[in-house]
């Protein structure tokens, strides 16, 4: 496990976790639905780091049920 992932395993725990919530309610989720709602999520919290606008999240329903 690399210095990152140790630093951050909380956080990824609660992200994987609020994955595996939303396939047990919809086994129709794909990767990527999972992959969409993360990368919206890092661009958001990108933007709040570099103390810009968040961008408006452009989801399909089933990405967007992950945020």
């Amino acid at each position: 496990m690399s210095n990152i992932d140790e630093k951050n395993l909380d956080v990824l725990q609660n992200i994987e976790f609020g994955v595996v919530v939303v396939y047990r309610a919809d086994r129709a989720l794909l990767d990527v639905d999972v992959k969409d709602a993360i990368d919206a999520l890092v661009r958001h919290y990108r933007a709040e780091e570099e103390q810009r606008t968040p961008p408006v999240l452009r989801l399909g329903d089933r990405a967007r049920r992950g945020i």
